[in-house]
């Protein structure tokens, strides 16, 4: 058993190098989309509570009433507006 080498295999290690690149690239990116969305979200869900926080008197000023400030704030998070 002593006589025995280690033996390299050049082409695999040539082509993982590429791929594995291309591969965390991607998931970069998709990682990087997914923190946009949830900084969205949580910006979304601060702004409804704060909407919350408002007197009637502020909530008239802008147009809205109570109604429509609680409705905005119970909507799920994946609906706009």
């Amino acid at each position: 058993m002593t006589n025995m080498k280690p033996v390299a295999v050049p082409a695999l290690r040539a082509a993982r190098p590429r791929a594995t690149h291309a591969l965390w690239r991607k998931l970069a990116c998709g990682a990087a989309a997914l923190a946009t969305i949830a900084r969205a979200y949580r910006q979304q869900h601060r702004e409804r509570r704060q909407l919350l926080a408002l007197s009637d008197r502020e909530l008239r000023d802008i147009g809205i009433s109570r109604i429509d400030a609680v409705r905005a704030a119970d909507r799920p998070f994946w609906r706009r507006g």
